[in-house]
């Protein structure tokens, strides 16, 4: 990983914006690069898939749910799975709003 300090500057500026609800593109832009700078493959992007697949003999599709923003402005996720207690917003400070994802 690659230097982090770069990173940390551009995070106040971000939350902020969204507790105000003004236009966060320029910062989340300039954050993308900073996070390829300091080696985050894919920027924030990302490159990692889900990696749920259906049951073997098993009809139909897998069922996801994850615990998303309750504000509806941003697509960070938790898998229920992996947080059954609904957790709170950092940003928003509200819970989590529960939400089936398509398959």
């Amino acid at each position: 990983m690659g230097d982090i300090p770069q990173i940390a500057p551009l995070l106040p500026p971000l939350l902020a914006a969204v507790r105000r609800g003004d236009d966060v593109g320029p910062v989340l832009d300039e954050l993308d690069v900073a996070l390829v700078r300091a080696g985050v493959e894919g920027g924030l992007g990302g490159t990692a898939g889900r990696g749920f697949a259906p049951l073997a003999g098993v009809r139909g599709h897998p069922l996801e749910e994850a615990w998303m923003c309750p504000a509806e402005q941003c697509a960070r996720a938790a898998l229920v799975l992996d947080h059954p207690d609904q957790p709170e917003c950092a940003v928003h400070r509200r819970a989590l709003r529960r939400v089936r994802l398509p398959s």
